[in-house]
């Protein structure tokens, strides 16, 4: 009697084990990958199977009931250069001497990757299904985040720049980037190398500058005055002989009375 509970107790547990793993769906995973799971009577479900995730499903008990598209954990990371002067650098140039450098360059890098909670989504929408697809996607959306990434750079402030080489403006962008790319994981963003122009010098050869243009508009003044006054009058007498001109072809009798007028005899053709 013993026995036989001490066999059916063996078998059961037996029986057990195997309902167990074949509804353990972790061990069909490989380690370290994300999971989507579709099975034939529930269809896809919508929360992303994850690395250390326990997910047990009476329906995986089913011969080829359950499906499992699974993505390594991806990062694609890209960069790109910016480099200019500042605005007007060559005329100030001209104001001061040592030959200041006024050009500045910018090495920024960025890491990106899937939120993976969007999976489900990207396989219904879009059809990704795999590591590789998944990659590839991450690189045709890459060139949109360099541009968001360098749009936010051509606004930079002074105290932005400081903030950027302490890490703390960086992670304002990747906020600006996590709003407009709720799908992406931003996980890093780098500043490889900056080069900043002498703005202080830059400074004082600007004023510099504007007080060389502020002097001579004002010694000018008078030169103009001058030039526009005879331009004026030049324009009166223009107008002035327009409208004889005018009178003479509709009155040509007048040409002769003026002429008697003046005393100048005009012979007549």
């Amino acid at each position: 009697m013993i026995k036989k509970l001490i066999v059916r107790l063996i078998l059961l547990l037996i029986v057990s084990l195997i309902v167990f793993f074949f509804g353990w769906i972790n061990w069909r995973i490989q380690p370290g990958c994300f999971a989507i799971y579709i099975s034939k009577t529930s269809g896809i479900q919508h929360t992303v199977i994850k690395p250390g995730d326990f997910v047990w499903k009476l329906e995986a008990l089913l011969p080829t009931n359950v499906k499992l598209l699974q993505f390594k954990p991806l990062m694609y990371t890209d960069s790109f250069e910016l480099t200019g002067t500042l605005p007007s650098a060559e005329a100030y140039k001209a104001f001061i001497g040592g030959n200041p450098d006024f050009s500045w360059k910018l090495s920024v890098s960025c890491s990106i990757s899937y939120n993976y909670d969007s999976l489900p989504e990207l396989y219904e929408n879009a059809g990704i299904s795999s590591s590789e697809q998944l990659e590839e996607l991450l690189k045709q959306q890459s060139p949109l985040i360099m541009q968001t990434i360098q749009e936010q750079l051509f606004i930079l402030t002074p105290m932005d720049v400081t903030g950027m080489l302490q890490g703390e403006y960086t992670v304002k962008i990747r906020e600006i980037l996590s709003k407009k790319f709720p799908d992406l994981y931003i996980s890093n963003i780098s500043v490889k190398f900056i080069q900043l122009p002498d703005i202080s010098t830059y400074t004082v050869a600007a004023n510099l500058y504007e007080n060389y243009i502020e002097k001579f508009q004002k010694a000018l003044e008078p030169a103009l005055l001058v030039a526009a006054s005879k331009a004026v009058q030049e324009q009166v007498e223009l107008e002035q002989l327009r409208k004889y001109g005018e009178l003479f072809k509709q009155y040509p009798e007048l040409i002769q009375y003026m002429a008697i007028k003046a005393g100048i005899y005009l012979q007549k053709p």
